[in-house]
């Protein structure tokens, strides 16, 4: 549900009874929501750096597996509640993977690597 719901939106309308004016508003609100999930989460997981890099990475890890759970969930509440989630992961991979490959690469491939995240 995470890469498709823009495929998915047509069948949540038909399923729930939605006009095609409340599907277009509800797909941005989830759209939304998941943006500004990545938003808080870059903008606040840093607070969470004393736990080390790699702990962070697992952190977002488990909120993405979390994030998920919730959109497997047949209600929109759980479907917006999910994407916020999986934005919130997303925002904290942003924030410490970059770092965190610039560190374990090889000296050689040290700059791509973390330009590439």
């Amino acid at each position: 549900m995470i890469g498709s719901w823009n495929a998915a939106s047509g069948a949540y309308g038909k399923h729930d009874g939605w006009t095609d004016e409340e599907t277009n508003d509800k797909v941005m609100i989830v759209q939304a929501l998941t943006t500004a999930g990545a938003a808080t989460g870059a903008l606040f997981s840093g607070t969470f750096a004393f736990i080390g890099r790699w702990n962070c990475i697992m952190l977002a890890n488990g909120l993405l597996t979390l994030g998920v759970a919730f959109t497997l969930f047949d209600d929109y509440v759980y479907l917006c509640i999910g994407r916020f989630i999986y934005g919130l992961s997303v925002g904290t991979f942003s924030v410490f993977c970059p770092k965190y490959i610039s560190e374990t690469a090889p000296i050689e491939v040290k700059g791509p690597a973390g330009a590439l995240t």
